[in-house]
């Protein structure tokens, strides 16, 4: 293998941070540590130095801005719940079916049920929602390093490639039109900075997995 071996660690860190966040937006209940810090050094690692800047620059703001935690709440329930005219949905199929619960919900259920690793029962979510699609990439992603340290390069391989066909048949497609139209009538600075994150993330994450891939198949050759 070359470069860092265990750049699917750092990608893991990522998603799971990104999926904690809209749970704790929902549940009103922020973190004390945002843990911005490792955020931004997981970036660096997986080669985005420029999302790693961002990461910064959300740290700072989130440091500066007085009663952060009331005012990112409002800003959540406004965007994405019911306190605008057009809630930004956060369920994949609303974006890919035209409505919500649609085909594509139970193709991504059927999905997490072919790698055993279907959402925590006490989530009430339809299985398409974008916390439960990240921490689908995250476990994805532990298996894979998992896999690559034990030294199991087809089975690291077989999860690596997993997460590529996952992200552009059920991620690409419509995460990142919620981080516009989010960006877009965001009144809080907070969001327009973690909606970049994740849109970047998801878009640029493809190049780097793709990388990883071919160093997988590079190592199996």
């Amino acid at each position: 293998m070359q470069k860092h071996d265990n750049r699917s660690e750092a990608r893991a860190y990522i998603y799971t941070w990104f999926s904690e966040k809209f749970i704790a937006f929902a549940e009103q209940q922020l973190p004390d540590d945002w843990e911005t810090e490792t955020l931004a050094e997981a970036f660096d690692y997986i080669g985005l130095p420029q999302l790693g800047a961002l990461a910064t620059e959300m740290a700072s703001q989130i440091n500066q801005t007085p009663a952060f935690s009331e005012a990112i709440i409002k800003e959540h329930f406004r965007l994405f719940f019911g306190g605008q005219d057009e809630p930004i949905p956060l369920f994949g199929s609303w974006w890919i079916d035209g409505g919500f619960d649609g085909p594509s919900t139970q193709t991504v259920f059927d999905l997490y049920e072919q790698h055993e690793l279907t959402p925590h029962e006490d989530i009430q979510w339809l299985p398409d929602h974008i916390s439960i699609e990240l921490e689908f990439l995250y476990s994805l992603a532990v298996r894979e390093e998992q896999a690559r340290e034990a030294g199991e390069i087809a089975t690291a391989l077989a999860n690596a490639t997993a997460q590529l066909e996952f992200l552009r048949q059920f991620v690409s497609p419509w995460v990142p039109l919620v981080c516009q139209r989010a960006i877009q009538q965001a009144q809080e600075e907070f969001f327009p900075l973690f909606c970049q994150l994740l849109q970047g993330m998801v878009t640029e994450d493809q190049v780097v997995l793709s990388d990883i891939i071919n160093d997988y198949q590079q190592t199996l050759s």
